[in-house]
């Protein structure tokens, strides 16, 4: 299968967006595990401390300080590797049709007004690849009724001698061959 020349070949469509959407998710959820492990302390403490006289129970919640510590920065490390695979995964489902439409924009400006988006199914931004489709198919189809106007014009403006609008047509022509209405597509 031939790749297309504006296919992105990283993971991250939008290094920082992403990088940045990462960090927040992942430093609420060291902020929710931080939470949790100091009321689970406070809680294991106070139901020690009930059981056990003072000085034991102190020497019970300091011993238990350590293994909570570590299984909770092993659950964290855990969950943030998850969170950070499902941040990029759905936000690629955003930022991936962005860069297409970055992409045919870009190929709009340089005067190919049909190019066509490919959103993959499960991308956001269908509604929006479909209504810059009918844009384009209208651009297509004014330009060529614009065209088509432009060459009667230059016709009629010929058959009258009329040298300041064969002038005019001329310079209406020159701007609109800057343009093509091909389809090209961009996944």
């Amino acid at each position: 299968m031939q790749q297309s020349a504006s296919r992105r070949k990283t993971l991250l469509v939008n290094k920082t967006f992403q990088k940045n959407m990462i960090f927040q998710y992942v430093a609420m959820n060291i902020q929710t595990a931080v939470i949790f492990a100091i009321l689970l302390f406070i809680i294991m403490q106070k139901s020690i401390s009930s059981m056990l006289p003072a000085e034991t129970a102190r020497d019970v919640a300091a011993a238990m300080i350590l293994p909570m510590i570590g299984f909770i920065a092993l659950y964290v490390l855990i969950t943030s590797a998850l969170i950070a695979f499902y941040v990029v995964h759905s936000s690629n489902r955003i930022a991936g049709p962005i860069y297409r439409f970055n992409a045919v924009i870009k190929e709009m400006s340089q005067g190919n007004l049909v190019p066509a988006v490919s959103i993959r199914d499960g991308d956001h931004l269908m509604e929006t690849s479909e209504l810059f489709k009918i844009l384009s198919s209208n651009l297509a189809g004014d330009f060529s009724i614009m065209k088509r106007t432009i060459h009667e014009l230059n016709q009629h403006a010929l058959s009258k001698g009329d040298n300041s609008l064969i002038d005019k047509v001329g310079r209406l022509r020159d701007l609109t061959e800057k343009y093509r209405v091909e389809h090209t597509v961009h996944e």
